[in-house]
C-alpha cells in the first residue's frame, strides 16, 4: 500500500527514511533508532499523553514498554500514545511467531532455546543495537506460556 502524499518522497524501510532524510535539507521523517543514531540524524522532543516532551530514547522506549497491559492474546500490544511521564509516544513492539506444528518440532525448539538464552542474556546486547529489552515481568510470563 502506498500513499500519495501531495510533496515529499516515499521511501521503503527505516535505512530509506533515514538515508533520505539525512540528504533533504528540512527533511523530517520517522526511522528505527538504530538508523537515527548511525546516520547521526537530529531528534526532536514529542509531546507525549502526560504532556511531557520527550526524546526518543532506550529510557523512553523502556517507559512505553512498562505502562503497557501485555496481558492481550499472543502479547500482541500496542505501544502507541502509552500513559507515563517518561513515555515515548510513538514505540512499536517486534514480534515473532514460532510454529507449534509436529513436523517443525527441531526448529522450533530450537528456536525458543535461542530466545530462553537471549531473555536471560541478552539486555545488554539490545541495548547496545538500540533496541529494548522486553520487561522482566514479560520475559516471564511468556516463559511460562512457553512451557504450555
Amino acid at each position: 500500500m502506498t500513499l500519495n502524499w501531495p510533496t515529499g518522497a516515499g521511501v521503503k524501510g527505516s535505512y530509506g527514511a533515514a538515508s533520505t532524510i539525512a540528504m533533504t535539507v528540512g527533511g523530517i521523517g520517522y526511522a528505527e533508532l538504530s538508523y537515527v543514531v548511525a546516520n547521526h540524524l537530529s531528534t526532536v522532543q514529542i509531546q507525549n499523553r502526560a504532556g511531557r516532551f520527550v526524546l526518543p530514547n532506550g529510557d523512553t522506549f523502556a517507559a512505553a514498554a512498562e505502562s503497557a497491559d501485555w496481558t492481550v492474546p499472543n502479547y500482541a500490544v500496542d505501544l502507541t500514545d502509552m500513559p507515563g511521564e517518561q513515555s515515548w509516544p510513538i514505540v512499536t513492539a517486534t514480534f515473532v511467531l514460532v510454529p507449534r506444528s509436529a513436523g517443525k518440532t527441531a526448529t522450533s525448539n530450537a528456536t525458543l532455546k535461542f530466545f530462553k538464552w537471549a531473555f536471560a542474556h541478552g539486555d545488554d546486547t539490545a541495548r547496545s543495537l538500540h533496541f529494548v529489552p522486553l520487561p522482566e515481568k514479560v520475559k516471564a510470563d511468556i516463559s511460562k506460556d512457553w512451557s504450555n
